[in-house]
């Protein structure tokens, strides 16, 4: 390579950190890492030890959990900070419900599921920016993340909540492999899903508990 090519190359290589950069800062896009399952991993460490009747481990990785979303809220958009600090108050409940020997297993379902809930729409709401901003490859690795969150998710659910987020799943599953898509035919979607998963918010612990 000429010294004119080593020179593109390094201004490349210059830029492309900026971008980067401006793309984590920019408090619309996350990492799109392995990290971003690190709270599903650690809710389900917990249940298995309150099953087990080992609560302080149980409480061990829902502190964990609780840190990792934090970490995330970090290169998000308001909006999901906002929704993301919702359910942070019902996972802090059962944290104190564990202190005081007072722990509702519906309570931990409720709050979990809460808590993937909002990292499966923090997710849609990365795709959607990352489409807009032309990174299509990366829109839908976050996509996937997503879903993880929501396949996760029924692991905590029933009845009529959890046929919804097998629902939503199957149209974000579409969304994900049907190449036929325009991109403004799943930002519609996108659009839509969010509409959906905002209805799985309108219930949670701390405000049945200022009632």
């Amino acid at each position: 390579m000429g010294q004119a090519g080593k020179y593109i190359l390094a201004l490349l290589v210059v830029f492309g950190g900026f971008y980067a950069i401006k793309l984590v800062n920019s408090g619309k896009i996350i990492p799109l890492t392995e990290q971003a399952t690190d709270p599903d991993l650690h809710f389900g460490n917990s249940r298995t030890y309150f099953k087990e009747k080992d609560f302080g481990r149980g409480m061990e990785h829902l502190i964990k959990a609780i840190k990792d979303i934090h970490n995330i809220e970090r290169d998000l958009d308001p909006a999901s900070n906002a929704l993301l600090e919702e359910s942070i108050k019902d996972l802090e409940i059962v944290q104190r419900e564990l202190q005081h020997d007072s722990l509702v297993v519906e309570d931990i379902n409720i709050s979990y599921s809460e808590a993937l809930n909002a990292l499966t729409e923090a997710e849609v709401k990365v795709t959607k920016a990352l489409l807009k901003s032309n990174h299509k490859h990366d829109a839908m690795i976050a996509l996937k993340y997503g879903m993880t969150h929501l396949k996760n998710t029924l692991k905590y659910t029933e009845g009529d909540e959890k046929a919804k987020e097998k629902a939503i799943y199957s149209e974000l599953d579409e969304v994900l492999n049907n190449t036929s898509l325009t991109d403004e035919e799943i930002m519609e979607r996108l659009n839509h899903i969010i509409d959906e998963l905002d209805s799985l918010h309108a219930d949670n612990l701390h405000s049945e508990n200022n009632e």
